[in-house]
């Protein structure tokens, strides 16, 4: 009152902007285990439902919905006191969970679709390449980690400069990798990494045209890390829905297909050792290809079977269509544990831990994963894929086997390569995976 004044005081937008956030807050405390006291934080909650409940009932709907962002506010407090409700009655921790993720990424969803951020035509400048030129050359991808080894390995260093003068070897880079760059959120080190991609690659990139086909290309980095400022806030809504996803991903999966911990351990080490085309051939035993496709459907949000992605990039597709592919292939496989990295989830109470926040430093495993998959998508126009995420080349080279791509995939550890580092097969035609 003493900020605004008497006069410009709205009872009703000023509670639901605040109310929300409070329960969510204790909700999501309860569900990641925070707090030890539990009779203490039921009383508290016992106590919101009532305030909530009141509020809804004798205030009632907000007046100003078409002018107050409050309206939004609404919104949420609804949905607060709706999952309230159903913890309260059921003490389900893991339900409460999944609920609160879902709406999470729902959340984001609307962000995203509110975003209302354009590119045009103006926001590129980009040179064909002749494609007698391109056809001499072996085309390599590498993710934002090989980059990251390059400026921090002399050996390494060395090496891939070296690799880069031979005319017979072209590096490419994209978009994400310019994405990737606005995330350091360090002026000094973007510089040097723009600078360093923008060297090993001659500015040669890998981007949708307009028939929405990837195509290799040429544009300045700085041209391209300018687009990707602008799609900063954008991409920052789409990793936190990316956490909601994946961080109720297990759980969602072992409830759908009821399986105990030690179904779980048994089904992953099985799993573990088929390739891509055997786990999800229709005649598979391990895991019938009716579960696999229940969680395709339902979990992964599929339209299609499993089944209909084998060979799927053999054919000309577009962008669009090789992300949805690529997407939905790489929920599946953290859905089920086949190759996936440990996803690390929130265990602890700090300050940065409150609705609706997904901190990068619980949740950087996942947010990167959201850059993985363009970077797989991107690198499928190329002859390689090289990354130093062992997880993440297990499942690219699982993903291009079963959608029939070319792209080989290539492992360097983070550690001092050897001079016979693998990137020498480089230099030789592509094989099939």
């Amino acid at each position: 009152m003493t900020e605004k004044g008497l006069n410009q005081i709205n009872l009703r937008c000023d509670i639901c902007s605040v109310l929300p956030y409070t329960i969510f807050s204790d909700l999501e405390m309860i569900a990641k285990n925070m707090h030890s006291d539990d009779m203490e934080k039921t009383q508290k909650l016992e106590i919101e439902a009532v305030i909530a409940d009141y509020y809804l009932e004798a205030v009632g709907f907000c007046e100003q919905w078409d002018e107050c962002p409050s309206g939004v506010d609404w919104l949420e407090l609804i949905k607060s006191v709706q999952l309230l409700r159903k913890y309260l009655e059921k003490k389900d921790r893991k339900e409460l969970q999944i609920s609160l993720n879902e709406w999470n990424r729902v959340r984001s969803i609307d962000n995203i679709l509110n975003t209302e951020i354009k590119t045009t035509c103006r926001d590129f400048q980009t040179k064909n390449i002749p494609l007698c030129v391109l056809e001499k050359k072996t085309l390599v991808y590498m993710d934002f980690g090989v980059y990251q080894l390059y400026e921090s390995n002399e050996v390494f260093h060395t090496q891939l400069y070296n690799y880069a003068e031979m005319d017979e070897i072209q590096f490419v880079y994209s978009p994400t990798h310019m994405e990737e760059v606005c995330r350091m959120d360090n002026s000094i080190f973007e510089g040097k990494r723009r600078d360093n991609i923008s060297k090993i690659c001659s500015n040669c990139e890998v981007l949708p045209v307009r028939d929405g086909c990837l195509k290799i290309l040429t544009e300045p980095v700085e041209v391209c890390f300018d687009r990707a400022k602008k799609l900063q806030v954008l991409n920052q809504y789409a990793e936190e829905s990316e956490c909601a996803t994946f961080e109720t991903l297990e759980e969602k999966t072992c409830g759908l297909l009821r399986w105990d911990e030690k179904e779980v351990e048994t089904h992953r080490k099985e799993i573990s050792l088929l390739t891509s085309t055997q786990l999800f051939d229709p005649k598979n035993e391990m895991i019938d290809n009716e579960s696999i496709n229940r969680v395709f459907y339902e979990i992964c949000g599929s339209r299609f079977p499993v089944e209909d992605f084998k060979d799927y990039c053999k054919k000309e597709r577009t962008f669009s269509e090789i992300r949805e592919a690529v997407r939905l292939l790489f929920i599946l496989m953290n859905a089920l544990g086949y190759h996936r990295n440990k996803i690390e989830k929130r265990t602890k109470f700090t300050y940065k831990a409150f609705y609706p926040t997904y901190d990068r430093e619980f949740y950087r495993t996942i947010r990167s994963g959201f850059y993985d998959v363009d970077h797989i998508c991107y690198a499928s126009k190329c002859n390689y894929f090289v990354t130093c995420d062992y997880a993440l080349s297990s499942q690219a080279m699982e993903i291009y086997r079963y959608l029939g791509c070319k792209t080989n995939v290539i492992y360097c550890e983070k550690k001092a390569p050897d001079p016979s580092l693998p990137l020498a097969v480089l230099c030789k035609k592509t094989a099939t995976p």
